[in-house]
């Protein structure tokens, strides 16, 4: 069990990390703690691509299905106490946890609340980076991509002179 909930958390993680990064859009505050909820580091791929839309990424949880996972093992919960606190069948927690179905927000608003969180939203103003970043990736060359791999790896591993600060 412990083995599955770490790998449900880095799923998690990795889908927040990728389709909210910083969290800055959709911020998520607690007011239940649950220890070392951010002992889990996220892998550096998931933030090596560009991403213009959630589904650019296969395999990660939609970013409904993230929140409500996320708030429910932040506040150390089972599907079955979301489910009570809430006032909804255990089986619809599950599905909106699985994909299966897509919660509307009053009712993913609710969900959260039930698990001892809000959501917050943040609108600004529309900013093409990320749409002219995935251009300029999907113009260069393989030997272009190459290149800059090698750079980047050359720039990670780099040891710095002593006394630089």
């Amino acid at each position: 069990m412990r083995r599955f909930t770490n790998r449900l958390r880095g799923n998690v993680y990795a889908a927040i990390g990728s389709m909210l990064p910083g969290l800055d859009e959709a911020c998520l505050y607690g007011t239940s703690r649950s220890p070392g909820w951010l002992d889990h580091e996220l892998p550096a791929e998931s933030y090596d691509c560009v991403m213009t839309e959630p589904s650019a990424v296969e395999g990660l949880p939609s970013p409904s299905s993230a929140l409500l996972q996320l708030a429910r093992l932040k506040a150390g919960m089972s599907q079955r106490e979301l489910a009570e606190r809430a006032g909804v069948p255990v089986t619809m927690i599950s599905a909106y946890e699985r994909d299966q179905r897509q919660p509307t927000l009053a009712t993913l608003l609710r969900l959260l609340r039930a698990a001892g969180f809000d959501l917050r939203l943040h609108l600004a103003a529309y900013d093409p980076h990320d749409e002219i970043l995935a251009g300029l990736e999907a113009s260069r060359s393989g030997a272009e991509r190459d290149h800059r791999d090698r750079q980047l790896q050359a720039w990670r591993d780099a040891v710095p002179a002593d006394g630089a600060a």
